[in-house]
């Protein structure tokens, strides 16, 4: 009993700790924690699915959101300001929890997800450094990552054992004893003991007052040993492989492979995660030795930023833009601006690069003109003067048939390309994005970006116009077969057909015999039956050990 009783104050202090101190993100907490229940409570369908990701969304994000305006709240002594930030931002958010509901989804959904991305990632590096914004240096912020992060690990596994113990014992309920439990019972324990008893021990646990402000250096021995003797020798390995390519395009006078821009990137998330790890030891022992690393790492890395450069604008003139290219070209600069903080403030101040990541990621993504926004009306706009160039003739939006025949009469590179950005803005931004172009029904098969897959090959073969199809003697049946697969590439490929109750062998090797050939051409199928080919198009990626195929003709049936 006296057990029981320690237990049950220690669980009280607890939760009017969290209730007193941090009572707006309790209050979130325990409506996530009841929206999860009444979703396995009801089995909600995806005809709410819109309405209960709003609120999925707004219980989640407002969570964080409370979190981190509390903390900064315990660093500002007026009450009115602390209540006036509180209140705008929750009003926002609700605002924002609003718009997504009211909005049409499909041809926005990329941008919107991007923008919502950017600003929970910045609410979730505010609780880090928001608080510590009157600190003379980052030690205080740097000790209360350390410890939040450490006691969010602690709170996950001992929520995971409690769900994993609890759920076991349930199950024996059914084994020995023959009890019938619904599989919402252990839903519910999930959601109870992984979700809010961790969230609650994390808040009971969150580090207040002289603990928070830490402001003595505590490099770790594990931390020092793996920046030490794993990041300091890999990235020495990248900037030895990366010296050496340089030299060794220049010795040729070529442009760099694009491949080159991630082997950067990864090197500058090194040499920042370096950075970063070596910041308490550098300000508790002031070794010379880490102090040259602090300040040779950037040094070095600034040559390969212009590397990564090249690469990039080779991509943008050879294949146009992207979202992910547009992203990659900011990157590029903020490493420029990354390794020349580095350098002019001698590392002596570290949280302004999270900070500045976030507020970059957050100004390309969020305000009304957005990198997503600039890629689909680009794309957009190039393609609609193509058509509008290349034949002033034709009626917008543009039928199957029209389609296919406007693009066989382009030089193969150019339809090619066409094909390719109509096919990105109907993946990425839905075919909401180009139905003032095409119809509806003209499906576009995603081929693979070239700069990403060299080996990426397309043919494609058509059957002359007015080829009319009769039923052989000997058929019972005729069946129009329409459809898109994706294939492991192979000597034989086995194309299923009609639902995939046939099958037709395709070999690869006989490829130049059917670029002589005028379709359609009859092969036999793996039942007996027969399938014209009326129009066969494959996308060959050897990289990735893929062949894509579209394929339309007629399934001939043998009779019984």
């Amino acid at each position: 009993m006296n057990s029981l009783n320690h237990l049950f104050r220690t669980l009280g202090q607890a939760f009017r700790r969290c209730a007193t101190r941090f009572p707006v993100t309790t209050v979130f907490a325990f409506a996530l924690t009841a929206f999860l229940c009444y979703l396995t409570a009801t089995e909600a369908t995806q005809a709410s699915g819109k309405l209960l990701m709003t609120l999925g969304y707004y219980f989640s994000t407002g969570t964080l959101l409370s979190l981190s305006l509390h903390l900064w709240g315990e660093e500002v002594k007026r009450i009115r300001l602390r209540q006036g930030v509180h209140l705008t931002a929750q009003l926002l958010l609700a605002a924002d929890a609003l718009f997504l509901y009211a909005q049409s989804m499909e041809p926005r959904l990329v941008e919107i997800g991007i923008a919502h991305g950017a600003a929970i990632l910045a609410i979730g590096l505010s609780v880090f450094f928001l608080p510590f914004f009157r600190e003379k240096d980052d030690i205080p912020a740097w000790n209360f990552a350390q410890v939040t992060l450490g006691t969010l690990a602690l709170v996950v596994i001992v929520g995971a054992v409690t769900s994993g113990g609890l759920s076991l014992l349930t199950l024996s309920l059914h084994r020995l004893f023959g009890v019938e439990v619904s599989y919402k019972c252990y839903l519910y324990i999930l959601i109870t003991c992984s979700l809010l008893l961790p969230l609650l021990m994390f808040l009971g646990l969150l580090p207040e007052g002289e603990r928070k402000h830490d402001r003595q250096p505590q490099p770790t021995a594990f931390l020092q040993g793996t920046i030490r003797y794993l990041f300091l020798p890999l990235a020495a390995l990248y900037l030895l492989v990366l010296y050496i390519y340089a030299a060794t395009i220049l010795a040729r006078w070529e442009l760099p492979d694009g491949w080159v821009s991630w082997l950067v990137v990864a090197l500058m998330a090194g040499i920042i995660a370096i950075e970063l790890g070596l910041y308490p030891s550098r300000i508790k022992e002031g070794k010379l030795t880490d102090e040259r690393i602090a300040r040779l790492l950037p040094l070095l890395a600034l040559p390969l930023l212009v590397l990564m450069t090249v690469g990039i604008g080779r991509r943008f003139l050879d294949y146009g833009i992207t979202i992910n290219r547009l992203y990659l070209a900011t990157l590029n600069a903020w490493f420029y601006f990354v390794c020349i903080g580095l350098i002019a403030g001698r590392a002596k101040r570290l949280s302004w690069i999270p900070v500045s990541f976030s507020l970059v990621f957050l100004v390309t993504s969020v305000l009304p003109v957005n990198y997503a926004g600039i890629t689909r009306n680009i794309l957009h706009d190039q393609v609609k003067d193509a058509l509008t160039q290349s034949n002033r003739s034709l009626q917008l939006p543009l039928t199957e048939e029209t389609y296919e025949t406007w693009i066989k009469s382009l030089p193969q590179n150019e339809g090619q390309q066409i094909n390719s950005k109509l096919s990105y803005l109907s993946s990425w931004f839905g075919k909401e994005s180009i139905k003032d172009l095409v119809k509806d029904d003209i499906a576009f098969y995603r081929i693979a970006q070239e700069e990403d897959t060299p080996g990426t090959e397309s043919v494609s073969f058509r059957q002359t116009d007015g080829t009319t199809h009769a039923v052989p003697r000997g058929y019972r049946q005729m069946t129009f077969v329409k459809q898109h697969s994706t294939l492991t590439l192979a000597p034989i490929l086995p194309i299923a057909l009609d639902a995939g109750t046939d099958t037709l062998c395709l070999p690869l090797d006989s490829l130049q015999h059917w670029q002589d050939t005028q379709l359609p051409v009859a092969l036999p199928t793996t039942d007996g039956n027969t399938f014209v080919t009326t129009y066969l198009q494959l996308f060959i990626d050897k990289d990735q050990g893929e062949v894509g195929t579209e394929i339309e003709g007629y399934l001939f049936h043998n009779n019984p």
